[in-house]
């Protein structure tokens, strides 16, 4: 079977979903061998289950393993195993790290693990010459985007695109919207929040497409709330970043699971032991001592300002909070129960919880279907020249965003 491909490589966890022409819509794929199910409570559909790819790359030896393979091998922990590489990339963070005698930027192991997961997708799909679509960030600069082209010419595609995450979400949550309506797409996932207001529009053909009216974006995900975590951790067992620093990523680990505790149950415990001392590390948290902990870090404030943000930009085109029919929340962070309470808190009965988890990877395989959308340049692009009379640099604006 033929079909339409769409991936959204996310910090945490990759979905790849593909346009069915039997079922007549988008839906996310199993990949066998690689890929994860992850079940929660939609309010709407009951339990729902999702699979994905976890966010995963090991080099082992001559082998490199992805996704599930990396957890079945016991090697989340390993010094040779990459995560969070989308994060990494889009800040530029390239420290790179030994693996085999050689170092490996994770710009490098992100490239290898999309390569794999086409490998193991183009196993279980038969894509043809199908176009493939691959979802940015809504703040991704270039450099970004630059990197996914290369990834693509790697991989021999030679038909692909580039879709921005939060219109390829409402798209995935759109089969069900109205032309013309106004909807606020809330994108809170691993690595960044990224709020968008979108409005749906009619094509002369008869299709859909979505004009973006507003963007902000902040560096706050569900890797920072794990960092949080991690030092809040430390603090309960009076230990600095040295003391564990060789059971850090064990930590983590521990600690990202407590977190997705958290969002069905009051309580969770995290314990790890240290190897080299036989001493058993432990805290125990409630859900409100979790809540707590965010709201000391600000990201309840960074969630309201990013929305205050995204609005003030739409406002310049002409549309108000008022204008908004619906808040589609999206990415795994809204999973955190006092996340949606903030949004809802703003949006009343707007804030939707229906396809949190999968609407941008769905959205992505729809427009490769052939749904279409506008966008806007999110930058203001300038000309960085010495400036002589003032003794610094200046910029020339070419064009404003």
């Amino acid at each position: 079977m033929a079909g339409r491909l769409a991936i959204d490589f996310g910090t945490s966890n990759t979905r790849v979903a593909v346009w069915d022409e039997v079922l007549g819509g988008p839906r996310t794929l199993k990949i066998p061998d690689v890929s994860l199910t992850t079940r929660y409570d939609n309010s709407d559909d009951g339990i729902v289950e999702v699979p994905y790819v976890p966010s995963l790359i090991n080099y082992d030896g001559k082998h490199s393993w992805i996704g599930r393979q990396v957890q079945d091998r016991g090697l989340l922990a390993s010094r040779t195993t990459f995560r969070w590489m989308k994060r990494y990339i889009a800040n530029r963070l390239e420290t790179p790290r030994k693996v085999d005698g050689r170092l490996v930027k994770f710009s490098e192991a992100g490239s290898d693990f999309l390569v794999r997961v086409l490998l193991y997708t183009a196993s279980a799909v038969d894509l043809g010459d199908e176009e493939v679509a691959f979802t940015v960030p809504v703040e991704a600069f270039e450099h970004y985007q630059d990197w996914l082209t290369r990834v693509c010419e790697s991989a021999g595609l030679t038909r692909y695109r580039l879709l921005d995450e939060a219109s390829s979400a409402a798209l995935g949550y759109g089969l069900q919207l109205k032309a013309g309506d106004v909807y606020m797409v809330f994108d809170f996932g691993g690595g960044t929040l990224d709020v968008s207001i979108v409005r749906m529009e009619k094509t002369a053909r008869g299709g859909s497409r979505c004009s973006v009216l507003g963007k902000a974006g902040a560096e706050v995900g569900g890797a920072t709330i794990d960092n949080w975590l991690y030092r809040d951790f430390l603090a309960k067992n009076h230990r600095e970043p040295d003391d564990v620093r060789h059971l850090s990523g064990l930590l983590l680990l521990e600690l990202e699971r407590a977190k997705e505790a958290l969002t069905e149950s009051e309580h969770a415990e995290v314990t790890a032991a240290d190897p080299e001392t036989g001493e058993v590390l432990l805290a125990r948290y409630s859900r409100s001592a979790f809540e707590d902990l965010l709201e000391r870090n600000g990201l309840f404030e960074t969630i309201h300002s990013t929305i205050r943000r995204a609005l003030a930009d739409a406002r310049e085109r002409g549309y108000d909070e008022e204008h908004i029919q619906a808040v589609l929340l999206v990415g795994g962070s809204t999973l955190i129960p006092s996340v949606r309470r903030a949004v809802r808190q703003m949006f009343g009965r707007r804030a939707q919880f229906h396809r949190p988890l999968d609407a941008v990877a769905l959205g992505a395989a729809a427009f490769v279907h052939g749904v279409d959308f506008y966008d806007h340049i999110q930058h203001d692009y300038a000309l960085k020249y010495y400036n002589r009379e003032k003794g610094e640099h200046d910029y020339v604006l070419i064009v404003q965003a």
